[in-house]
């Protein structure tokens, strides 16, 4: 025999304790909320640096792939930790504009959709342990079968819904050619400080509904997105060729050479090394303060357009024995500047004011300052001013722009043809302005 049962409300024991856990708990542990994903370069945790994608054997290139050429993605990260996670990645297909595409992962891949990454090794007589990763892309897992943009996200096995990694890279199926014409800006205001970029698209027979609205074309300088120049569209079309002339989208600031520190060696000081400490933190690199360059006459000085190389001189392979040592920025200013703040810019910062490249002002140094920690190599940067509520920053106020600046440059065409659901990268030049001024 059963004993007789009464429903009991349990939601008047349960209110008290609910009022005390939230009033209780720490904010993070209720929230404990996962990063905003967003189709960018980004880093999502602290503990993983160095992330790398680029062209097999080319670390300075754009991670960009013929879709059906013979070459290969490298990507690269290490994880600070020096325990072994099992690390996972998959892919996302994206529009001109880096919104996902309405493909099924079925539709531009084959092979498995989400794989392990296979490759790792941990760091050699560094005083900064790390475990390096390393992918190859594509490979026997997986294969690309559309052309567009791609995200690819890096994720721990037991966290699969937390991303630590997204990296943007590009798969064209070459139809058009694209012909540049770097030039001197038309409008006298710009003659001295800025770059113009005119272009022509000859599409042979490659067929186009409007010629005027068709294509979607991405010009950037120097691989950054945050920049790039998107709506524009054609001056005139002369038979097969879309002609790209406007004195006022087609510019670029020429801002200034990159400014750079090696740390390849931490046995000498190297030309932009003051001193080189070492305590119970780590290695401590100081570079000489940097100086303003807004009124300073240009002067030519070989970079690699914001870009790094990891590179160590005592040692045999720079993926494991690579050190991470501390380097420190200062900027001397009498005052700090208002309205918004300043960074340290460039691929070292995933060409992003990200909040690990926040400079803070010191009223006794009468400085901006930095300190982060970098893996050994050859660097490029600049020093970035975001006001509050910009989009982008502005590296000209604090390093000035002339036209004979060198930089790199590319250009994107896209293109949907009528009843496809997703943008096709169907052109694509690199070039360089030291070639074309």
């Amino acid at each position: 025999m059963y004993a007789s049962y009464r429903p009991v409300n349990f939601s008047r024991f349960l209110a008290p304790v609910l009022l005390f856990v939230l009033r209780f708990t720490p904010a993070f542990a209720l929230s404990d909320s996962l990063p905003e994903v967003t189709m960018t370069d980004r880093t999502y945790t602290d503990h993983i640096k160095t992330v790398l994608l680029h062209m097999e054997g080319d670390p300075l290139s754009m991670p960009l792939l013929e879709l059906r050429g013979g070459y290969k993605l490298e990507l690269h990260f290490d994880d600070m930790d020096d325990v072994f996670r099992e690390y996972r990645y998959t892919f996302v297909h994206c529009n001109a504009d880096w919104s996902p595409s309405d493909l099924n992962q079925d539709e531009y891949l084959t092979g498995w959709p989400e794989n392990r990454i296979p490759t790792y090794t941990h760091s050699f007589n560094t005083l900064v342990p790390y475990t390096h990763y390393q992918l190859s892309l594509p490979n026997d897992d997986v294969q690309f079968t559309k052309s567009g943009n791609y995200i690819i996200k890096v994720f721990d096995a037991n966290e699969p819904e937390r991303i630590l990694i997204t990296r943007r890279f590009m798969i064209v199926d070459r139809q058009v050619t694209v012909a540049p014409d770097l030039k001197k800006p038309s409008r006298l205001d710009d003659m001295n400080y800025k770059q113009e970029i005119d272009f022509n698209i000859f599409r042979g027979s490659y067929e186009i509904q409007d010629p005027f609205g068709a294509f979607k074309v991405v010009l950037m300088q120097n691989g950054r997105w945050d920049n790039a120049v998107t709506d524009m569209k054609p001056l005139f079309v002369k038979d097969d060729v879309l002609i790209y002339d406007d004195d006022t989208k087609n510019v670029f600031p020429g801002n200034n050479e990159y400014r750079f520190f090696d740390t390849k060696s931490l046995r000498y000081l190297s030309e932009r090394i003051h001193d080189i400490r070492r305590d119970s933190t780590g290695t401590h690199v100081y570079l000489y303060a940097d100086e303003k360059r807004p009124f300073k006459r240009y002067a030519s000085q070989p970079d690699i357009n914001g870009k790094f190389l990891v590179a160590v001189q005592e040692g045999r392979d720079a993926i494991t024995d690579a050190d991470y040592v501390h380097v420190h920025f200062a900027l001397p200013m009498a005052h700090p500047m208002l309205g918004g703040d300043m960074y340290v810019y460039g691929a070292l910062s995933d060409n992003q004011c990200e909040p690990a490249f926040k400079m803070t002002y010191n009223s006794d140094r009468l400085a901006y300052i930095l300190d982060v920690m970098l893996k050994q190599g050859y660097y490029n940067y600049v020093y970035a001013f975001k006001a509050k509520g910009d989009s982008v920053p502005d590296i000209t106020e604090v390093e000035g722009m002339h036209f004979e600046t060198e930089n790199d440059y590319m250009i994107l065409v896209y293109d949907r043809p009528f009843g496809d659901d997703y943008d096709h990268l169907i052109g694509y030049i690199q070039f360089n302005s030291l070639k074309k001024l």
